[in-house]
């Protein structure tokens, strides 16, 4: 829901963000008018991933390391 969004109000973001990089690896099209007008090499798509993934990972777990949970 929120990836469309920003992939429309954000230039550059919609290359990298994980609609398009799904659309990219599964071998979709860019759309000239939508909110995806270029899309990355299926290979950089699947380097993109990955390291995008972990970031997430990481950004979600500092929250939770600094919270006191006992």
């Amino acid at each position: 829901m929120v990836d469309p969004l920003l992939s429309a109000l954000v230039t550059g973001y919609g290359r990298f963000g994980p609609t398009a990089l799904g659309i990219a690896m599964s071998g979709g099209v860019r759309s000239g008018n939508g909110p995806y007008p270029s899309l990355v090499p299926a290979s950089s798509a699947a380097g993109v991933s990955p390291a995008a993934t972990l970031l997430l990972v990481v950004a979600g777990g500092i929250p939770t390391h600094r919270r006191d949970l006992a």
